[in-house]
């Protein structure tokens, strides 16, 4: 539902051929507003080859982020009416599973949604430097890709954007999403074999 309410029905392109591919991002830092672009009265079109490109933003800011976003943008609250029926419904954890990427300061709930989610990660430094961060994004290989914070101010997202929708991007972030649910088995046979 979320993807109809953003990119329409259409089967085609206007000018005639078939439509891209829908890859749908998700922008969260946390609670934290970010000034990415100019401001609304700039606005920006981030092109990923072959594909069209579609944002939901979970920011303090998002209304005035998805005014200075030419592709298809919501805000947190008008994707989850789209989704779930109402914009008081669902959680960004849940907007996670519904969205192809995830643009974000790397933290510990948003790398652990992406990792259950299997959605790839491209990532800001935080500044100052938050020191776990080196280890959540080493924990998903080329499942992450780093987005210069001068690119990311500036709007140039595509480049990033596009290595994380990548093939091998999306198989690292499908290993890592395998890996992480054998974990409560471990947890179960160890704790088996204590009682």
């Amino acid at each position: 539902r979320l993807e109809r309410d953003m990119f329409g029905d259409a089967a085609e392109m206007p000018y005639g051929g078939p439509a891209p591919v829908r890859k749908i991002v998700l922008v969260t830092f946390g609670g934290q507003p970010q000034q990415a672009g100019a401001g609304p009265t700039v606005r920006r079109t981030h092109h990923v080859a072959g594909t069209a490109l579609g944002f939901v933003f979970a920011t303090p800011d998002a209304e005035d982020q998805t005014k200075c976003c030419s592709n298809p943008a919501r805000t947190a609250t008008a994707a989850r009416a789209a989704a779930f029926g109402s914009g008081s419904l669902g959680s960004v954890a849940e907007l996670t599973k519904l969205c192809d990427a995830v643009l974000c300061k790397p933290g510990y709930g948003t790398i652990c949604e992406a990792v259950a989610s299997a959605a790839p990660v491209v990532y800001v430094r935080r500044k100052p430097e938050f020191v776990e961060e080196r280890y959540l994004v080493a924990a998903l290989g080329h499942g992450a890709v780093q987005l210069d914070r001068g690119d990311f101010e500036q709007g140039a997202w595509s480049g990033a954007i596009g290595s994380a929708l990548a093939q091998e991007a999306v198989l690292a972030m499908k290993r890592v999403h395998g890996s992480s649910l054998k974990g409560a088995e471990e947890i179960c046979t160890l704790l088996q074999d204590i009682f």
